[in-house]
């Protein structure tokens, strides 16, 4: 017989498969814009964090890319529509070599998206907020206790229904699985949860996904060890307020 816990991750995970077949349409189309990523990093850079926005208005959607470890915090946006550079930056100290995690969301409520990164392995929980229209710093925060230096992984959306966009923070590896809401207005750290056993410290990768359709959307983590997908929704009711 299945328990309640199961039964509540069974529902979880058909609610993401509803989302995905709402959202995600298949491609018919020929790119508009093709870029080797590989020829512009280090032969050392692990991996790559990438998210997608229109941060210059024109309608489509821009690529925003985060070197992995070994790259340092090394950002670049491309134009959907053109493949040109929109934006080329090191978001935090250019000699940290852990990487960065990117994500795309209006912080600022201008009509443009904005680039939010959270520093990557050994670079503590530091998340920023850059302006896609112009480049400029909009938030500069440590999300999370500035003594976990694990990293901290990002993503955006309007998580408290206010109409702004938040930012939710996530803890990396060798700490607790801490999840974090910043308000879209102010920048600090309204709410906040264990996402699993106060003893899990394997880190946890972050979200944000309307997946009930009524406008707001929910902090959605997975865990990273052994890199096992496993969505957690997290209702409202379950968030604590944030003394």
């Amino acid at each position: 017989m299945a328990t309640a816990s199961t039964l509540w991750r069974r529902q979880i995970r058909n609610w993401v498969a509803r989302w995905l077949r709402r959202k995600v349409r298949p491609f018919r189309h020929r790119p508009l814009a093709v870029f080797r990523l590989e020829d512009r990093l280090a032969p050392a850079v692990v991996g790559l964090s990438v998210a997608v926005g229109d941060l210059d208005g024109d309608g489509y959607l821009d690529a925003v890319t985060g070197a992995g470890p070994g790259g340092g915090s090394h950002v670049r946006a491309f134009s959907g529509r053109t493949g040109e550079v929109l934006h080329n930056f090191f978001a935090y100290d250019p000699f940290l070599r852990g990487g960065v995690n990117v994500a795309v969301g209006d912080v600022d409520a201008d009509g443009y998206d904005d680039i939010v990164t959270g520093a990557s392995v050994a670079g503590g929980p530091h998340v920023k907020a850059f302006s896609g229209r112009d480049g400029s710093v909009l938030r500069s925060v440590f999300a999370l206790d500035p003594s976990l230096r694990g990293g901290v992984s990002v993503a955006a959306g309007d998580v408290t229904g206010d109409g702004r966009v938040d930012i939710v923070a996530g803890a990396g590896p060798g700490g607790p699985s801490v999840v974090a809401i910043l308000d879209g207005v102010t920048g600090t750290a309204v709410r906040s949860f264990n996402a699993y056993s106060p003893n899990f410290t394997g880190g946890v990768w972050v979200a944000a996904v309307d997946l009930t359709g009524d406008g707001v959307a929910a902090p959605v983590v997975r865990h990273l060890a052994q890199h096992i997908f496993e969505p957690l929704l997290a209702p409202a009711s379950a968030l604590r307020q944030v003394a």
